[in-house]
């Protein structure tokens, strides 16, 4: 499924990188950017930092966790009552 999402920065430009899936986007200060991206796989996908912001720039890494649709309903049951 598509997933949508709505990026901000607050102090200086940052990028989010997923190399894997071939997405790469701005993030301005002051500026709300809606984008998406459809992962296909299963799997766990690196999110580093893509631009040169500053003091600890190097530790501006994320992971991306993508789960089947049976994986994620379970997930879901957990996460109510």
């Amino acid at each position: 499924k598509p997933v949508v999402l709505v990026l901000k920065a607050k102090d200086v430009i940052h990028s989010l990188f997923l190399p894997n899936l071939r997405f790469k986007q701005d993030m301005v200060p002051g500026r709300e950017i809606h984008q998406w991206f459809e992962a296909t796989k299963p799997g766990k996908y690196e999110m580093p930092c893509a631009e040169l912001c500053g003091f600890g720039h190097s530790g501006m890494r994320g992971w991306l966790y993508v789960h089947t649709p049976e994986e994620y309903e379970k997930w879901v049951k957990t996460q109510w009552p």
